[in-house]
């Protein structure tokens, strides 16, 4: 749900998730908890829901409602790192309170989107790559995911008077293409880049980027430079343009990497399937040691490890078929792999008692599959010692 939707009335937010689970079971029931229990097995299946918030309406109440409704990801509209910039343009919140949300949601097991919109009042270019490398070199922020959202001049703003009268000039496309293809040069692997530039219709666009294909430019321009980007959309079996080439006999060269980090007062393992040679991913899972500050009864007794995210990629495969073809990867092994060694490393390694999982509603039996249970808002099994 896009917007502050956790501004809404708490009774028009159930009644609208109610709905729309209705629409997937194709029926109409008395409560939401009922519609929620019919989508586990229903013909057609929910993988998550994902809302937007701002970082100070993102705390824990927030948090505890948005997980009652079934979300497995939150999209926080950070837009920059720089209390000046939040002040100049009349934000409403501070880089506390970015980096208290972030935190508490991974806590909590949700995967973060953060907004970031460059070019904004009082930045510039340098300013702007600086907030990128800070972006991921600060643990206090590292989101797994990332929309980039270049300010754009619209009719009826405060941006567009002083854009009249001069005291906002946007960044030319070129300077926006080098430093975005600057920007995806230096990412780490563990993160996503969703979306690159808002869909707003070009004559709504007074001044700024009126490109849609904005993400294909900068491609472009990294080939030019002779570089690529290392983020997980680019690697992704079934996107990336190594996929047009790659054989079957690939597969045998797939392996499991790992990558450790701190975040958000957490530890985080990434794990991850992927062919380096062709330069393709597979797979992927985010497992989250919580932080001493984790609120939920589910994960915070020091003793629980947590899958904030599991997915295989590629050409979807429907529920209970076999791949058929090579470029399909999903149904092969990978997802049930990740999670086996999830509980390898909890067990061994962090003496973890139980491993949590935020499953989205209509995965949920996949794991009941695997031995793991209802726990609250999550699934989880016990681990052998």
């Amino acid at each position: 749900m896009g917007g502050t939707f956790l501004s809404t009335e708490t009774q028009y937010q159930e009644n609208f998730v109610k709905g729309a689970l209705e629409g997937i079971i194709e029926q109409k029931v008395g409560a939401l908890e009922e519609a929620q229990k019919l989508a586990e097995t229903s013909k057609r299946r929910l993988i998550g829901i994902t809302i937007e918030t701002r970082p100070d309406f993102c705390k824990e109440n927030e948090i505890d409602r948005m997980l009652n409704y079934g979300t497995t990801r939150v999209e926080l509209g950070i837009q920059v790192l720089n209390n000046e910039i939040y002040e100049l343009v009349k934000r409403g919140h501070s880089t506390k309170d970015c980096i208290d949300a972030i935190r508490i949601a991974k806590d909590a097991g949700l995967k973060v989107n953060t907004h970031i919109m460059p070019n904004l009042p009082g930045s510039d270019l340098s300013k702007d790559i600086e907030m990128f490398d800070s972006l991921f070199s600060n643990p206090e922020y590292r989101p797994d995911m990332l929309k980039i959202y270049p300010t754009l001049v619209i009719k009826g703003t405060e941006l567009y008077n002083w854009w009249k009268k001069g005291k906002f000039v946007p960044y030319s496309d070129g300077e926006l293409i080098d430093l975005i293809a600057n920007i995806k040069q230096n990412l780490p692997s563990y993160v996503r880049i969703q979306r690159i530039m808002r869909d707003i219709p070009a004559n709504l666009i007074e001044a700024g980027c009126k490109k849609s294909n904005l993400r294909q430019l900068v491609q472009e321009r990294l080939e030019q430079l002779g570089d690529k980007c290392n983020c997980i959309r680019c690697r992704e079996y079934g996107i990336s343009k190594k996929r047009k080439i790659i054989e079957a006999s690939s597969f045998d060269d797939i392996q499991l990497y790992r990558l450790d980090y701190e975040a958000s007062k957490g530890k985080e393992i990434f794990l991850s399937y992927e062919n380096k040679k062709e330069e393709y991913l597979v797979g992927y899972l985010r497992l989250r040691k919580p932080s001493e500050l984790a609120h939920r009864s589910e994960l915070n007794d020091g003793n629980t490890m947590i899958v904030r995210e599991i997915k295989v990629v590629g050409e979807l495969v429907a529920k209970g078929l076999k791949p058929e073809r090579y470029t399909q990867i999903q149904h092969r092994g990978y997802g049930k792999l990740l999670m086996k060694n999830a509980e390898k490393i909890s067990s061994e390694e962090f003496n973890a008692k139980k491993l949590a999982v935020i499953s989205g509603i209509g995965v949920r039996d996949w794991f009941y599959e695997m031995g793991y249970e209802l726990d609250g808002v999550y699934v989880s099994k016990i681990l052998n010692s």
